[in-house]
């Protein structure tokens, strides 16, 4: 890949009072401008635990050393058991949701130079509920600049490790032969009962459960 840019030096001149051919008393010798940039990318999880069923948020800084102004890419792609929530940028990035064929990304048209100028994204997935305890996801960006030199690419990930929190609520019910609920039983005759178990989460409920049911003497 070359990016030139023609440059046409100022034009250097010379005069004199006895000059006999001033037709050639000036010059320029244009020159080809060339970009160069090493840019630096980094990634950072907000602090956990990261509990099944719940969101994550990533943090992902990019910083052009320089010395020229590049395009810049950035791609960031979650692991299997995190889908994708939202990704946004600082002032200057363009950013597009992933989808099932391709996955989020943000562009910057001429990345400024320097360390005040660093620039970041935020990434929030969320973890599947289903998600075992101690399942160690890597979510992985990758940067993709371009200037004279070639097309360069960098990459950073951040790993986490996953807990799980599950909130089972068992609501035992006396009920008639039709289903529906009653407070009054006849003695002699049998006695029904509804037990409802919900599971109010984040995290899926980690078999065997058991529902163990004590009948009164």
């Amino acid at each position: 890949i070359t990016q030139l840019s023609p440059c046409a030096a100022p034009a250097a001149t010379v005069s004199g009072p006895n000059d006999t051919d001033p037709g050639n008393n000036s010059d320029t010798d244009p020159v080809d401008i060339v970009t160069q940039a090493d840019m630096v990318i980094t990634k950072d999880v907000a602090a956990g635990p990261w509990v099944a069923g719940t969101d994550v948020s990533y943090t992902i800084t990019v910083q052009n050393d320089g010395p020229s102004v590049a395009d810049a890419t950035v791609t960031d792609l979650l692991p299997a058991g995190v889908s994708f929530v939202s990704i946004s940028g600082s002032t200057g990035w363009t950013c597009a949701d992933a989808t099932d064929t391709a996955p989020a990304s943000c562009a910057y048209p001429a990345h400024p130079v320097g360390v005040d100028s660093a620039s970041t994204i935020t990434v929030v997935g969320h973890i599947a509920s289903n998600v075992a305890t101690g399942t160690e996801l890597t979510n992985v960006a990758e940067l993709e600049w371009v200037d004279s030199r070639d097309v360069h690419e960098g990459s950073d990930d951040a790993d986490i490790t996953v807990t799980t929190l599950a909130d089972l609520v068992l609501v035992k019910s006396a009920i008639d032969a039709e289903g529906d609920e009653t407070s009054a039983a006849v003695a002699g005759e049998q006695s029904r009962y509804r037990l409802s178990v919900t599971n109010d989460g984040p995290s899926d409920a980690v078999a065997p459960l058991t529902v163990t049911d004590t009948l009164p003497a």
